[in-house]
């Protein structure tokens, strides 16, 4: 694809989301749902404007690190001790039974074991992006509900990294045996114990030592890169983009220059979490929802 295709594709997402915004403040309506209809319209399944949304999508997913790096910020790490409780118990009990009920229900309406598992760990996943803009835009992160919310969607995505892990092992005629999953399994662990040194250790450092230098510039740039390297370094030890994101924010929370960092993020996170919506919307496919709409209302 040429890059002045890509520049106009960019730039008609970014026309489509600003589109989608007003029209749906004027009409008083959540503004997510603005971005996804205007997504889907602009889509491929539509009117065709973007041929191939995968295209964009990859950076409009910055906008979710962003939105969680944010999120990290205003947790600090004794509140994040606390959310830990939570976490393992509302987090594992939603995991676990919403897993259950589905794996449940796909055997016994004829879906293979294998392929019910598989199943039953998407739908106990949630979209972290999703949840948490919904609950900021209502004024709800800091509530008891919110906290709960928050706390059940870490879990969901650490619980995601085991679950990514299980699938090759799932697989009909797969030659990976016990022995080398539990080597993946703890390789990854000790990756996040890794991610977690870092950015614990690091991050506050580098930020006072940049604060000294008095140069908004070089600030702001630091700022840019704690947020995209925490989420590339996560991603590339098999952990989320959005987990590494949120827990940078939460190293960061503990420096005196936090609140500085927050002004940085904040508003390339609006605009970058309205592009991953938009881009979202244009994966929609009319005729497939029309296919399988027996099967989609059961799972609903």
């Amino acid at each position: 694809m040429t890059e002045p295709a890509l520049l106009f594709e960019l730039i008609l997402l970014l026309a489509l989301t600003a589109a989608g915004l007003a029209l749906f403040e004027r009409l008083k309506l959540p503004s997510i749902a603005g971005f996804l209809v205007v997504g889907a319209l602009a889509g491929p399944g539509v009117l065709g404007f973007v041929s191939d949304p995968d295209r964009v999508r990859v950076l409009a997913e910055i906008g979710v690190v962003f939105l969680l790096f944010e999120i990290g910020l205003e947790l600090p790490l004794e509140r994040l001790r606390e959310l830990g409780r939570s976490a393992w118990v509302a987090g594992g009990a939603q995991v676990l039974i919403t897993g259950a009920a589905v794996v449940s229900g796909s055997i016994l309406l004829g879906l293979p074991p294998a392929g019910a598992w598989v199943l039953g760990g998407i739908v106990c996943m949630s979209s972290t992006a999703l949840a948490m803009r919904m609950l900021a835009d209502e004024g709800q992160l800091d509530s008891p509900q919110g906290q709960i919310a928050l706390a059940v969607l870490i879990f969901q995505d650490l619980s995601l990294v085991p679950f990514l892990l299980a699938i090759p092992f799932l697989a009909e005629g797969s030659s990976t045996s016990a022995s080398e999953f539990g080597f993946s399994f703890l390789r990854t662990v000790l990756a996040l114990g890794g991610v977690l040194f870092i950015v614990r250790f690091a991050v506050p450092r580098i930020l006072n030592r940049v604060a000294e230098t008095r140069s908004p510039d070089l600030f702001s740039l630091l700022a840019l890169l704690i947020v995209l390297g925490s989420a590339f370094l996560a991603e590339e030890v098999g952990l989320s983009l959005a987990v590494g994101a949120f827990l940078a924010g939460v190293a960061a929370s503990a420096s005196p220059y936090a609140h500085q960092l927050f002004s940085e993020v904040v508003p390339l996170r609006g605009i970058a979490l309205g592009l991953f919506f938009t881009a979202v919307g244009m994966l929609f496919e009319p005729l497939a929802a029309i296919e399988f709409a027996p099967m989609i209302g059961l799972y609903l």
